[in-house]
């Protein structure tokens, strides 16, 4: 199971400096943040409240340094559709094709034949409800976007144990977002299904994991 440190984890700013100097010494498998387009540069920021201080910003490609130096795979959360041929380019121009999550805003036509590598999970708004009865569809679904679609991309408070085991016996692995309290971490982290926790508690999931700080 991979286990994400959301933008922001262990109470640093998401999206900024001190997140990245945080997550240094945590054990994480990958990182998340959030990828905005404003200008035609491509920045790590959830909304739009500052755009108009674009010097504020990090750009995505400080983000692939950051993975390419302290190991991480990176969960590119994107916020509108078009961007997969951006996040291409860049990883692959700066050699991090293999640390690539994606989720978000990722799932339009143009996006899907644009990704040539990484792993893509799919977030709701592509899939019908998180109900035992739509697991089948789901996986159709998944099948029909093609072999980087490797699953879904779902809070938890919209699924249920019945829908977990359901997407388990069909074959629909599961990235679950944003868990932070610790007994949930730990009864997640038990079902084979779910193949990603993100948390904002990194350290919580860690020791949950039974994990070690990095070096």
């Amino acid at each position: 199971m991979i286990l994400t440190a959301h933008s922001g984890a262990n109470k640093t700013p998401p999206n900024k400096p001190g997140f990245f100097k945080g997550m240094k010494h945590v054990n994480a498998d990958a990182i998340e943040v959030d990828i905005r387009c404003i200008k035609g540069e491509y920045y790590l920021t959830h909304d739009n409240k500052l755009f108009p201080k674009l010097h504020k910003l990090l750009s995505l490609r400080y983000a692939f340094e950051f993975i390419k130096e302290y190991d991480f795979k990176i969960n590119c959360d994107l916020k509108k559709e078009g961007y997969m041929r951006y996040v291409m380019d860049l990883a692959e121009e700066m050699g991090v094709e293999d640390r690539i999550i994606v989720t978000g805003s990722a799932c339009d036509k143009e996006d899907l034949e644009a990704m040539r590598f990484g792993d893509l999970y799919v977030n709701p708004e592509y899939l019908p409800e998180p109900r035992p009865e739509n697991v089948k569809e789901m996986r159709r679904i998944l099948d029909e976007m093609g072999p980087r679609a490797k699953g879904i991309n779902v809070s938890y408070k919209k699924v249920s144990d019945e829908f977990i085991q359901k997407c388990f016996e069909e074959n629909v692995p599961i990235s679950l977002f944003t868990v932070d309290d610790e007994k949930l971490i730990a009864k997640y982290a038990a079902f084979p299904a779910i193949v990603n926790i993100t948390t904002r508690s990194a350290d919580a999931a860690l020791r949950i994991l039974g994990r070690e700080l990095r070096k």
